[in-house]
């Protein structure tokens, strides 16, 4: 993962998540301290409501 994405998500602000292919798009936020990143590859991120259509 990126080295300032990586310091970025290790303070307490907003993140926004945007689903790819939605019509219309669905967003929903949480705070970039809950995000956990389990290895190189995988970035956990909770969300609530959020829709996968």
């Amino acid at each position: 993962m990126d080295p300032k994405f990586l310091e970025v998500i290790k303070d307490t602000t907003p993140a926004t998540i945007v689903s790819v292919n939605g019509q219309p798009a669905h967003v929903v936020n949480t705070w970039s301290h809950y995000m956990q990143l389990v290895d190189d590859h995988t970035l956990l991120i909770p969300s609530s409501w959020y829709a996968l259509n």
